[in-house]
């Protein structure tokens, strides 16, 4: 028996963590201040979020259920909080779901248990654990897709599959020495070197990292210049950058969906093509390093 209505989560499945080492720290650097840590911003006094139409007290309670903190504020603070708690999400989970549904006579956002949910057609299903089967009277939940908004790290669901299967390979590079050194360091070869290997290891990150820019947390400068490590940081802001827009533009999306007359404005911001600009013009010498001190 199939039955209308997801849940929000099973108790008979534990909370799991995929994520360990290398993973971990990477989706901590880049789920973090993908937008101005509490709307502000030293370097960025004149930007600003705005929420605009209609609708717009709709659209800000909508926003509300989705931020990480919930007290009264500013538009600006609003939005930067919903954009960097989305982030966060979205480099765990690679993308997530939420059902748009009416809570205490006020329609709100409400996060879906991920594990079990699928689309099919026009449809999201979502399995019920063995254990909660005859709790449900259902084998599987469902509901229509257009009360369902999902949220995405890239524009497309191969990329986002792309990045889910990255996210397993960083984990799997987490161990400072290989297994079968630690089980028996006294019967491996002698030849083994830990540190070529750790230095191999590092360089599979970076190739697997690339279109990240990721720092790793290397604190190894011997062989870095001031050019590249101000190079790499910017174009790691630039991603972020590309990224913080991207959720803008699906936060705004999701309004269209659900009809609601409201709208997120940014201003003075960077965006991805300015850095990467700036980015070339120091490549020809035009601009000193230095500009770039403003944008970090």
């Amino acid at each position: 028996m199939i039955k209308r209505g997801l849940s929000r989560y099973f108790s008979s499945l534990q909370q799991s963590d995929h994520l360990s080492g290398n993973a971990y720290m990477f989706v901590n650097d880049f789920g973090k201040s993908i937008a101005p840590i509490g709307g502000k911003r030293l370097n960025q006094k004149n930007f600003s979020y705005n929420i605009i139409g209609n609708n717009k007290d709709k659209g800000i309670d909508l926003l509300k259920s989705l931020a990480r903190h919930k007290n009264g504020r500013t538009d600006t603070e609003l939005c930067c909080d919903v954009i960097n708690h989305l982030a966060s999400t979205l480099f765990y989970f690679g993308d997530y779901h939420y059902l748009y549904t009416k809570i205490d006579d006020e329609y709100k956002l409400v996060s879906l248990e991920q594990r079990g949910l699928f689309k099919v057609l026009n449809f999201f299903v979502q399995l019920v654990p063995k254990a909660e089967r005859n709790k449900f009277k259902s084998v599987a939940l469902f509901d229509t897709s257009k009360n369902i908004i999902r949220f995405r790290v890239s524009d497309n669901k191969i990329q986002t599959m792309v990045y889910k299967f990255m996210l397993k390979l960083l984990a799997k590079t987490s161990d400072v020495t290989p297994k079968f050194f630690l089980e028996n360091p006294m019967n491996n070869d002698a030849n083994f070197n830990v540190a070529n290997y750790t230095r191999i290891k590092s360089i599979f990150i970076s190739i697997l990292t690339y279109k990240y820019s990721w720092p790793q947390r290397s604190l190894d400068t011997e062989h870095i210049t001031e050019y590249y490590l101000v190079h790499r940081h910017m174009k790691y802001c630039a991603k972020k950058a590309q990224i913080r827009v991207f959720i803008l533009e699906q936060l705004n999306s999701m309004f269209t969906k659900l009809e609601v007359d409201a709208k997120i404005v940014e201003q003075g911001l960077p965006v991805e093509s300015e850095i990467i600009q700036s980015l070339g013009e120091m490549q020809r010498g035009e601009i000193s390093i230095n500009t770039f001190t403003d944008w970090s």
